[in-house]
């Protein structure tokens, strides 16, 4: 049985040092068809390990229930990998975050485990040991030890995600319990955590996760712990795009690549987080953290390496240039001195921004006067490497030089890459000996050494004692050139990108390979072999896509019966409820409840205890859309009620619940009753109480550390209520933490960025003087303004809806025989909008031809609901709000290539929340 040990630098797999250049990708979010080229994509960007998160929604839909067939398949993912000759870690959770609905945990498990999960909950430990058990019987035969009479890729585990909460006690026993469950499990691989060392497990190695300032982070983990290697597992590339925010702000993709070299620098090993991050289908996404309303959009990250069709972007292009590095010269760095840390100008000080890890929004940094230029020596036994950092603040070329032990300097030119890298006594096999190289090294395959630098840019190259100066190439032709037995391919750093190394030869003016070895590049491609001779190369021009299919007739099946509450299809429930213990835990539900107004008069409506968006209907007409995000409104405007039976119904969407954070078990739908709300009289004061420790009263809580308090002065409202109604006390995008103190009884935690109700009814308030609070974790000064701004004290004066009947309808999709052929002329100018008002579904058929380019649905003109593809619910879309205003951040959606039947009829259906119809929707193929 081989073993995996690791020291306080690297791991060792069966006596053989290890380096990890990896990246994540989300196999369960990108349909099975496509995981070869997926793979085979993650290779060519120089990558050696793919990190494999498990998501427990996808595996476990239902408890005891669990599915690993086809797209869902792991350990066929796994064994890919193997064959593609890449390691593999993988994500256990089970919370795993990232922008998931719910991080990933099933909704199914907020009543089992009374909504306290990531926790020491009986209930949920249970079932995750039960998961943990699931994923053993699938996967622990793949690991490389080879513990189960067979050998794989897996080299490594995570635990759980991000849990960055400083609750020793709590993080020991959750933790201890996961890795206990890990190993009963049968994994006998290291077991790695990722939570910045908020919380720790005996026995596991505790890793990274940030963006910025990676050398020195990077430099503090050897200095936290001296016995492990550093791991920045969670380099991160860009942000999950949101509905009804534009793109947001990515970053640049020569700024990751500056990132990965401050950590490679710092003897860190590397995952890039956001590598290839499939496509959120159905109701997977999640609200992310920095605002009330950031709900994750259908494509998680636009600046991804890999995006959810396949394509290559930028990023991929940018990195591969470092990570093929790394991986080529994994045994100089897994050999490096980890304790060879000299003191230097910090390579931050030379970024030209810094970024904000989680709301990926980017500011300005002023380097320090006169600082150009920064250099990091790393050595080792089997080598050194030279990162010059550049601040580029002004267009052109850097030049410099640097300064050898023995006294001799080695020129260098920054072009227009952040960093670049000297190569020092590395070994190439065989007796050669690179002593020193001035350019960037790229690849090393046989006796074929790749270098790329500027154009026109001078070099020295040295190799066993003889060194050369050549120039590198301003053309797209590369010098090539034998020296010492090796062969020198010199390539400037414009056309970098179409070199690409595979096992045995090396590619040159190719874009990539296929998963079944067709070379996609220009007539004059070649190889060179492992021997550096030369050979011919048969390459394929990329293909022209052919003409989009068009859109054959639409059909509409309307919704009028669910929204004038009258469909048979309602079923009575006792109250107001959750869609969680409604068993309709995503997407959307219908709410009915049939009143009677004692009345007639004009009213604003509050539905204080829902989640997250509701679409209204009195009496079949549409009132308004409460809740978050694009064209929704707080509360309904004043409108007239009339006196006499009344029917209100609710189209509740759950946008997602929290991918982070201590509440992501909030409940969704309607749950509570529907107020007329009433002001309540005075201001809030500031007023002295005694500080709280949030975590000795709610933990787990996120982002705090041991000993953190709230001021001592809270923000107060002092009142007298007799009645019996409620009062509400409604948070939306605190700028902290916060308790909510009653009566002196600290009730409530509300996180930062968040939107949240308090509903205190009889049993929280006594009858007559209340005092309720807001005690923030900080500065009650430097927080009075927005906290004041964010906080809103009123009373549920009138329930319009106690006592009423209620009903509960799932949504569903309609048979064939609720749809009817809309004529083509009703589809243009004033007749389609008398469409508009109500929910509808619309489908329309398409004949795709077969073509390697991605399919996408233009959905224009149209407002916000989901997408099917044969049957298949594809995503959410939001285009427009009912009133027609543009809502970013796209408008075309993915059909995936695996779900189409070339040739034959495909059905596109299409749910449209405000009944829009589709007179600008269109299909179109991606751009060359």
């Amino acid at each position: 049985m081989a073993a995996i040990t690791s020291d306080g630098h690297a791991f060792t797999v069966d006596g053989r040092r290890i380096w990890l250049v990896s990246g994540t990708v989300r196999a369960t979010s990108t349909p099975a068809a496509q995981w070869p080229a997926l793979l085979a994509a993650a290779k060519q960007a120089g990558l050696n390990t793919v990190e494999v998160p498990l998501v427990w929604a996808h595996h476990e839909p239902a408890q005891g229930t669990f599915d690993f067939a086809t797209d869902r398949d792991v350990a066929v993912f796994v064994a890919m990998a193997d064959d593609a000759d890449l390691r593999v870690v993988l994500r256990l959770g089970p919370f795993i975050g990232e922008g998931h609905d719910f991080g990933g945990l099933p909704a199914w498990m907020i009543p089992v485990c009374e909504g306290r999960v990531r926790s020491t909950h009986p209930e949920f430990l249970a079932r995750v040991s039960a998961l943990f058990t699931a994923y053993g019987q699938q996967l622990r035969k793949l690991q490389a030890t080879g513990a189960f009479s067979s050998t794989g890729p897996i080299v490594g585990v995570q635990i759980e995600h991000e849990f960055f909460c400083e609750d020793d006690a709590l993080g020991a026993d959750y933790l201890g319990a996961l890795f206990r469950f890990t190993r009963e499990a049968g994994f006998n691989v290291p077991i790695l955590t990722r939570n910045n060392h908020f919380a720790s497990a005996e026995g596991a190695i505790d890793t990274w996760s940030g963006a910025t300032d990676l050398h020195a982070l990077t430099r503090q983990l050897r200095a936290v712990d001296d016995t492990n290697p550093r791991i920045v597992q969670g380099l991160l590339s860009g942000a999950n795009d949101a509905w009804g925010h534009p793109p947001r702000s990515h970053r640049e993709p020569n700024d990751v690549v500056r990132s990965i070299a401050e950590a490679l620098s710092a003897g860190g090993q590397i995952n890039l987080a956001t590598f290839a991050p499939g496509l959120r289908t159905g109701f997977d996404g999640g609200r992310l953290e920095g605002a009330p309303d950031l709900f994750a959009a259908s494509t998680p990250d636009a600046s991804a390496a890999i995006q959810p069709s396949g394509e290559r972007s930028d990023m991929y292009r940018a990195v591969r240039r470092i990570t093929t590095f790394a991986s080529s010269f994994e045994r100089v760095f897994a050999n490096l001195d980890p304790d060879q840390l000299p003191a230097m100008i910090a390579p931050s000080e030379l970024a030209p921004t810094i970024l904000d890890e989680h709301t990926g929004r980017a500011a300005p940094r002023r380097p320090s006067a006169g600082a150009r230029l920064g250099a990091v020596h790393a050595t080792g036994a089997q080598g050194q490497v030279v990162f010059v950092f550049a601040e580029h603040a002004a267009k052109g070329r850097l030049r410099t030089a640097i300064l050898l032990p023995d006294g001799s300097d080695v020129p260098v030119e920054i072009g227009d890459l952040p960093v670049g890298w000297v190569l020092i006594d590395a070994h190439l096999g065989g007796r050669r000996r690179l002593d020193v190289c001035s350019l960037n090294a790229f690849a090393l395959v046989g006796d074929v050494l790749v270098l790329f630098g500027p154009p026109g840019a001078e070099s020295l190259i040295s190799i066993n004692g003889s060194s050369f100066e050549p120039t590198v190439p301003k053309g797209k032709t590369p010098l090539i050139e034998t020296h010492e037995g090796v062969t020198v391919a010199i390539v400037n750093e414009e056309h970098i990108d179409t070199v690409l190394p595979l096992t045995d030869r090396v590619l040159f003016h190719v874009e990539r390979v296929e998963f079944d070895g067709t070379v996609i590049g220009t007539s004059d491609a070649f190889a060179l072999l492992r021997s550096g001779e030369r050979a011919d190369v048969e390459a394929e021009s990329p293909k022209r896509a052919p003409s989009p299919p068009a859109i054959e007739a639409w059909s509409r099946a309307p919704l009028d019966g669910w929204a004038d509450g009258t469909s048979d299809r309602y079923a009575l429930i006792e109250g107001p409820s959750s869609l969680e213990r409604l068993g309709a835990p995503q997407g959307y539900a219908w709410f009915r409840v049939r009143f009677k107004a004692s009345a007639t008069k004009r009213s604003k409506l509050t539905l204080d205890e829902s989640a997250d968006r509701a679409s209204l209907f009195l009496d079949g007409e549409p009132i308004g859309v409460v809740g978050l995000g694009p064209g929704a409104t707080v509360e309904v405007p004043a409108r007239s009620i009339k006196k006499g039976e009344r029917t209100l119904v609710a189209l509740v969407d759950n946008l997602g619940r929290d991918a982070h954070g201590s509440d992501a078990a909030a409940p969704k739908g309607l749950f509570g009753h529907v107020y007329v709300p009433a002001p309540v009289k005075g201001t809030p004061a500031l007023e002295e109480g005694d500080p709280i420790e949030p975590l000795e009263k709610f933990a787990p809580v996120f982002g705090l550390h041991t000993g953190d308090m709230t001021d001592a002065r809270r923000l107060t409202w002092t009142v007298t209520h007799r009645r019996k109604s409620p009062l509400v006390l409604r948070v939306r995008d605190l700028p902290c933490s916060a308790v909510i103190v009653v009566n002196g009884e600290p009730i409530r935690l509300i996180e930062p960025h968040s939107a949240r109700t308090v509903l205190l009814d009889s049993e929280a308030l006594t009858r007559g003087k209340n005092v309720i609070q807001v005690a923030v974790v900080g500065d009650a000064t430097e927080f009075e303004k927005p906290v004041r701004e964010a906080c809103m004290l009123y009373e549920g004066a009138e329930s319009v809806t106690d006592g009423g009947q209620w009903a509960f309808g799932r949504w569903e999709m309609p048979d064939d025989r609720s749809f009817e052929e809309v004529a083509k002329s009703t589809l243009t100018g004033s007749k389609a909008a008398e469409f508009t008002g109500r929910p509808c579904w619309w489908r329309c058929a398409f004949t795709p031809r077969r073509t390697m380019r991605a399919l996408y649905a233009d959905l224009s003109g149209l407002s916000k609901g989901q997408l099917f593809l044969n049957g298949t619910n594809i995503c959410r879309y939001f285009v427009q709000t009912a009133e027609r205003e543009a809502v970013p951040p796209m408008v075309k959606y993915l059909l995936p290539g695996s779900l189409l039947k070339p040739g034959e009829a495909n059905t596109l259906m299409l749910f449209d929340e405000h009944g829009f119809a589709p007179t600008k929707a269109k299909l179109t193929y991606a751009a060359p």
